[in-house]
């Protein structure tokens, strides 16, 4: 059976994610280390990262056609002695990111970053991040989240 369009929005927007790499014009390579929600926090070795999960969708009914509007939160991770600046260079890299085509394929009809905020925590060692919050808005067919 195939995907719902929810599932092939998420699996477009990991791929997106996925390109954020310095040979593509970005200033990270956030893209190495993409992570839909899992229940291990991230490695050393999986810096910089970012972790990815669907919170929750809202519809609205109009004729013939359902809207939907997913939410998404995106945790970014780092560590070392110039983190807060890799932070912002990461926040920025997945801005320009999902604007490449805010349509994921025509699969969407917009998506949005709403927030971000920046957390930086010094206990053994400087790691910082930050949770992005966008959203997704895309249609189906009513009653009919595969078309």
């Amino acid at each position: 059976m195939a995907d719902s369009k929810r599932q092939q929005i998420i699996t477009a927007l990991d791929a997106r994610l996925k390109t954020i790499k310095t040979v593509n014009g970005y200033e990270t390579n956030l893209g190495d280390n993409v992570f839909e929600l899992r229940p291990a926090p991230l490695q050393d070795s999986e810096l910089p990262g970012v972790v990815y999960y669907d919170t929750n969708e809202t519809h609205d009914i109009a004729v013939q056609t359902h809207i939907h509007t997913i939410s998404i939160n995106m945790d970014v991770i780092t560590s070392g002695a110039t983190t807060i600046a890799t932070v912002r260079k990461m926040l920025a890299d997945i801005i320009k990111a999902v604007g490449v085509d805010v349509t994921f394929g025509n699969l969407a009809e917009d998506s949005r970053i709403l927030s971000d905020d920046i957390k930086i925590e010094h206990e053994s060692k400087l790691i910082g991040g930050a949770l992005i919050k966008m959203e997704i808005e895309y249609t189906t067919n009513t009653f009919n989240p595969y078309a």
